[in-house]
């Protein structure tokens, strides 16, 4: 999910530590309350009521709702966590559950906690529904017992503790409405509605994508969009974002410790620094410096979050030389792009710096669009859409047509909409043998050495990928 909107941040001073070679571990017991087939994690409840989401590497199916777990692993940026190791103790006899409210039904309650959202269901007295009672934000301790594998509470085992004016939404994404509504299915719940305000940054879903979000809880129990990210695996060059389906995440902030076996990263918004290990003596690290801002990229490895890469970053601009703007595009000529923003009168307009291909855009598509102020003219620095985008880090787009012509150095493709065939170039020794001209297929295409080549290409009963 392309996530480009730098976010300016207050300066991170730091003394050079040497950070353990387990940070970011932890070790914990858990009842599980939930499976999420999407994300291929066990949701986990300690007697204290704490619930962790821990994302699993292999074994998902050995593992039942109502067994007690013992968890090896380390905690991710977006505060799930990374399984080293689970081992099975039994059958768990019962937990504890805190969270908060995100639906009341008279049997059922669906509660978001650690990172996911799950139903425990409710046995005794009916919960009330007359609009008294447990209502959405409110937080609750609940006294769970599993029977015959599913998690149950009593009524009179749900204790209220307080109210929170923000929940987080974990479901897959299925559309966006013409006045900008979220619809996404939520398990346990079906269909949600989340409203965006004017002004908010909504990255680019693609429908089917298990996405995250916050969300403000109004009076009535609607939802109100506050941020969000997809955790869909296909992400190219997003070096801001986090691709937990690859189980790998890059982070883009300011070095705030640095050591000779490990290093921290300041990420805006975070409240926590995020730690990562490399090993002592790697030159992995050499030439930065605490304070300087990097894009740093991390993996779980041998119980510890490891270093793969670590790039130089410039700093977020000021925001009076940043403009951004949610619309359609209305213009791709004379060297800039010119996107309708509802309610402004006049579309938002910015140059095209020269080099930048906007092959995968045409007038009419849905974007987001980042300009940055250069020569007192704002110039892009990325656009994106739900099938195509252009950052600093790299560009892609996906498109769905007919093979119009293909041979061993370029295919073309009629698109719907588009006058002129859409053209990328073949890799050498690429095998399209299976493929042929009228064949409909989707073809993916990514910006490598300056030029559109074809990444990837599917058909009802053909598939091409280029490995790297």
């Amino acid at each position: 999910m392309k996530r480009f909107l730098l976010l300016l941040a207050t300066a991170a001073v730091g003394l050079a530590v040497v950070l353990p070679a387990t940070a970011g571990a932890a070790t914990f017991r858990g009842a599980v309350v939930a499976k999420d087939a999407a994300r291929k994690a066990l949701v986990t409840a300690s007697g204290d009521g704490t619930v962790r989401t821990v994302r699993l590497h292999t074994g998902f199916a050995r593992f039942r709702v109502g067994g007690l777990v013992a968890v090896n692993g380390a905690r991710l940026p977006d505060g799930t966590y990374s399984a080293a190791g689970v081992r099975r103790l039994g059958p768990a006899r019962g937990t504890h559950v805190r969270g908060t409210v995100v639906q009341r039904l008279a049997r059922r309650l669906v509660v978001s906690a650690g990172g996911s959202v799950f139903g425990l269901g409710v046995t005794g007295k009916q919960l009330a529904s007359d609009g008294s009672g447990l209502q959405p934000g409110d937080k609750v301790d609940c006294n769970v017992r599993f029977k015959r594998g599913a998690p149950e509470t009593p009524t009179g085992g749900i204790r209220e503790v307080g109210h929170d004016g923000q929940l987080l939404l974990e479901g897959i994404y299925l559309t966006t409405d013409e006045d900008g509504t979220i619809e996404l299915a939520v398990v346990h719940k079906g269909r949600v509605l989340v409203s965006v305000p004017d002004g908010a940054e909504v990255p680019a879903f693609t429908a089917g994508d298990v996405v995250v979000l916050v969300v403000t809880v109004e009076g009535d129990g609607s939802f109100t969009f506050v941020k969000g990210e997809s955790e869909s695996s296909d992400n190219e060059g997003d070096d801001d974002g986090i691709d937990m389906g690859k189980e790998q995440f890059s982070v883009a902030g300011v070095i705030s410790a640095l050591g000779v076996d490990g290093l921290s990263v300041k990420v805006p918004e975070r409240s926590e620094p995020v730690r990562c290990t490399f090993n002592a003596g790697s030159g992995v690290v050499t030439g930065f410096a605490v304070g300087q801002w990097v894009s740093m990229t991390c993996t779980y490895g041998d119980g510890r979050l490891v270093l793969v890469s670590l790039k130089h970053k410039d700093a977020p601009p000021p925001a009076t030389d940043v403009l951004t703007a949610v619309g359609t595009i209305d213009s791709l000529d004379g060297g800039q792009v010119a996107v309708d923003v509802e309610g402004k009168t006049d579309p938002v307009t910015c140059a095209v710096p020269a080099g930048m291909n906007l092959l995968g855009f045409v007038e009419g598509d849905a974007v987001k669009l980042y300009c940055v102020k250069s020569d007192g003219a704002f110039v892009v620095k990325a656009l994106v859409s739900d099938h195509a985008s252009i950052t600093g880090d790299g560009s892609w787009f996906v498109l769905a047509g007919t093979i119009a012509a293909l041979d061993a150095n370029e295919i073309s493709l009629d698109v719907e909409g588009r006058d002129d065939p859409v053209s990328c170039k073949v890799a050498p020794g690429a095998d399209l043998s299976a493929f042929a001209v009228g064949g409909h297929v989707q073809m993916k295409c990514k910006l490598i050495e300056g030029s559109f080549t074809l990444k990837l290409l599917d058909s009802a009963t053909a598939h091409y990928e280029l490995n790297g």
